[in-house]
């Protein structure tokens, strides 16, 4: 792997499969810290996201069965037509703090994109932004975001630093991509 793109990135549109890769791979990853996405639906025959739930790990620990907090809940709504999310994120910062102090792990954050109102929280941003500064490797997923919000800058961002690597679902299948991403982290990090 080139050591100056160290940020791996897997880009593609929601039910595409980026989280369950995710989980696929840091499964089979030792010392590892990051956020994974739980996703609750209504299930009255067709999708429609309810809630997002931030869940934090930490080794091969869910930082919430240590900590009886679960890392945050975002709430979708439809006002208008458009979407928009409610997030609480009192119980945050604690936990922000832990995962910043990245020591050597290798680093995933499910869902860097994860709307708008995530992006605008001073503490998610930082430790996306240091999750991405870190000399760590690192594995994200980013949705795609709708050009004149705020997350959409974000993105952009994001996917054009140049310490970035981008692996597109729209333009590969999941085994390509899984295989691509596979190939960028070094067998050290596997268990």
């Amino acid at each position: 792997m080139n050591t100056e793109r160290k940020n791996i990135l897997i880009v593609g549109e929601e039910q595409t499969g980026k989280t369950t890769l995710v989980k696929k791979i840091i499964d089979e990853i030792g010392h590892k810290q990051g956020f994974i996405t739980r996703e609750s639906t209504k299930v009255d025959g067709k999708f429609e996201r309810v809630t997002y739930n931030l869940v934090p790990i930490h080794d091969q620990e869910y930082i919430e069965k240590e900590s009886g907090i679960e890392m945050g809940s975002i709430k979708f709504n439809r006002k208008g037509g458009a979407e928009y999310t409610e997030a609480d994120f009192s119980t945050l910062k604690p936990i922000f703090r832990r995962l910043r102090n990245t020591n050597g792990h290798f680093l995933f954050a499910d869902e860097i994109s994860l709307m708008d109102g995530l992006v605008s929280d001073v503490e998610f941003y930082k430790l996306v932004n240091a999750y991405l500064a870190s000399p760590n490797l690192m594995l994200g997923t980013i949705s795609p975001q709708n050009e004149g919000t705020p997350s959409y800058y974000f993105v952009e961002n994001v996917l054009h630093r140049p310490d970035a690597v981008v692996f597109d679902l729209g333009k590969n299948s999941v085994d390509e991509v899984e295989n691509m991403v596979r190939e960028s982290i070094h067998p050290r990090y596997f268990l």
